[in-house]
């Protein structure tokens, strides 16, 4: 082990002890949407150590309307972006706030949007209708989320996997 990884893992251990003993959790946002009624909403993650998981605190369902081009650029923001790790995040939490489907989360490799699996079968995934993304789902390594506050609205996918397959016809 390196002395710098050692210095990171006593600051992280440190920065849990303090986030505990405040009641400050770590935070991050990330958009979602649902596939039936193609609405958007925000949700909110915590948790107070790396030790836990991060589980939904709050979810808005003031609808974003912001580009993925938008998000792209929220990526070149480094003080606004966090890579998390997909099992650091249980989305089994959250259940979509428009059609209450509580499972099947995809992040759309079209859209970059987390999508509920209303219109998922399988492996095969269809997008909202404002998305129009169809193709075959694979497992998910990390998400660039957005640090809680921030204006900036990711969820934008780290995967070599998650590439948009064959298309359906």
């Amino acid at each position: 082990m390196s002395h710098k990884s050692e210095l990171a893992i006593k600051r992280e251990k440190e920065l849990a002890r303090l986030r505990e003993a405040t009641g400050t959790p770590e935070r991050f946002v990330l958009d979602f949407a649902c596939a039936r009624h193609d609405r958007a909403f925000r949700v909110t993650f915590a948790r107070y150590s790396a030790a836990q998981r991060f589980r939904c605190e709050s979810i808005d369902k003031t609808e974003s309307h912001q580009s993925t081009i938008e998000r792209l650029q929220g990526l070149l923001r480094p003080a606004e972006a966090l890579r998390v790790r997909t099992e650091d995040v249980d989305v089994s939490t959250v259940s979509c706030a428009w059609c209450a489907a509580d499972s099947g989360w995809t992040l759309c490799a079209r859209c970059k949007t987390l999508v509920c699996g209303a219109r998922k079968t399988g492996r095969s995934f269809i997008c909202r209708d404002s998305c129009g993304g169809k193709f075959w789902t694979e497992p998910l390594e990390a998400l660039d989320a957005a640090r809680s506050g921030s204006s900036a609205r990711l969820a934008i996918g780290q995967s070599r996997k998650l590439l948009p397959g064959k298309r359906e016809r």
